[in-house]
């Protein structure tokens, strides 16, 4: 069932038809269920670090704040929200913890974009956050359809 949710987000957006990494991923998920915690966690961590060392070289360099620390609260809070949801008091609070890292991941791909658009961080350095920033909102929102559609544990 998740193999068919990702065909169908796929069919929508073709640039991850070419992403050999991501449907090796996809595969490895649909055939071995909800076992992506270690995928997740990995992409979370990787996103939260380049969050942080664009933070460290727009304050210290470029001596801009106020949005990087934006950015900083959003690409750590995307990982500090899933790492909570162990602790989740039931099923609705387990995706409400995930929502609440996806819109923090989508509130920092907003910054990396207005970051990008006022010439704070260069073409390289906002494809390559952006890229993990898209890789990890779309590993959330199979974990959110998968959630949805599994009995209370």
């Amino acid at each position: 069932m998740i193999y068919y949710v990702y065909i169908q987000m796929i069919s929508h957006d073709r640039r991850f038809l070419c992403d050999y990494s991501w449907l090796y991923f996809v595969i490895f998920f649909a055939y071995n269920g909800i076992s992506m915690d270690k995928n997740l966690s990995n992409k979370c961590r990787e996103f939260s670090i380049k969050a942080v060392k664009l933070h460290k070289q727009l304050s210290n360099i470029k001596k801009e704040t106020v949005m990087s620390e934006a950015l900083l609260r959003c690409g750590a809070g995307a990982g500090a929200e899933l790492s909570i949801t162990k602790f989740a008091m039931g099923k609705n609070d387990h995706i409400g913890k995930v929502y609440k890292a996806l819109q923090n991941c989508a509130e920092a791909k907003y910054w990396l974009e207005l970051l990008y658009e006022t010439d704070y961080i260069t073409e390289f350095e906002f494809n390559d956050t952006v890229k993990c920033c898209d890789e990890l909102i779309q590993m959330i929102i199979i974990l959110i359809k998968h959630l949805k559609t599994t009995s209370v544990d």
